[in-house]
């Protein structure tokens, strides 16, 4: 997830894969990013923190914001090295935790547990607000919400990044209750083994009328003047298309 904000600071929300970093720094460069102002690794899972290792070694980041949780995998080490390399400003993010960036505030909702639990990592994910004017961004990483107590504490939100690549355990009706978004946007593999997106978020959507926009179309890029909302999928080879909503979203969104 890739924010280009209206004073033209940058901010990236994980990497995918390994095999996916040399696309996302070969897309960064593309759009003119010399260096990164905020980065955040929302859990250290290989296919969230993979493609970081070449984004932190080609370009200066001057801070990241981490979950803490410790999985102890090759992958985690190597990043954490990298970020040391880099040396940007390290944080483990904490919920309440905020910056603002011209007039465009990013606060963490929720980090989660710090167990060591392996099969907690999901939990222990930065859950990130951004908001800007009338806009405003609910980011969920893989935050399973079978097992989160917080969703009384999530505000509105124009746009919603699905949960977990839309499993069944992400998305909830109480969510989608509380935030009521206009947009939600979805990252998986296609033909995944894991049935993602499950057909009961996909329903769920579907019964509050929320339009879903998929990576498996293409790349997902959001531009907005703080009231109205542009979105196309680009790269797609297939179908393209533009929407315009009324009070979505803010920045520039590029997955």
């Amino acid at each position: 997830m890739f924010f280009k904000l209206p004073t033209g600071e940058i901010v990236l929300i994980d990497g995918g894969p390994a095999d996916a970093g040399e696309r996302v720094v070969s897309y960064l460069k593309s759009a003119g990013v010399r260096k990164i102002d905020l980065l955040i690794a929302t859990h250290p899972h290989e296919d969230h923190i993979g493609g970081l290792l070449p984004v932190l070694d080609s370009f200066p980041v001057t801070k990241v914001w981490d979950s803490g949780y410790n999985l102890g995998t090759a992958t985690q080490r190597k990043f954490l090295e990298s970020v040391k390399r880099s040396k940007s400003k390290f944080e483990i993010a904490r919920a309440g935790f905020s910056q603002i960036i011209g007039d465009v505030r990013i606060q963490v909702i929720a980090a989660g547990s710090r167990s060591q639990k392996k099969d907690d990592a999901n939990a222990a994910g930065i859950i990130t607000h951004v908001s800007w004017k009338e806009l405003s961004f609910l980011l969920m990483a893989d935050a399973e919400h079978k097992d989160n107590k917080t969703i009384d504490k999530y505000p509105r939100a124009g746009v919603l990044k699905i949960s977990h690549h839309g499993s069944r355990n992400g998305t909830t009706r109480p969510l989608l209750q509380k935030v009521k978004p206009r947009v939600a946007v979805v990252s998986f593999g296609e033909n995944n083994p894991y049935g993602h997106p499950h057909k009961e978020v996909l329903k769920l959507l579907d019964e509050f009328n929320i339009k879903l926009f998929s990576t498996t179309d293409g790349n997902i890029v959001l531009i907005s003047n703080g009231e109205n909302l542009r979105i196309n999928n680009v790269e797609s080879g297939g179908q393209s298309f533009t929407d315009t909503v009324k009070s979505v979203l803010d920045i520039f969104f590029r997955w």
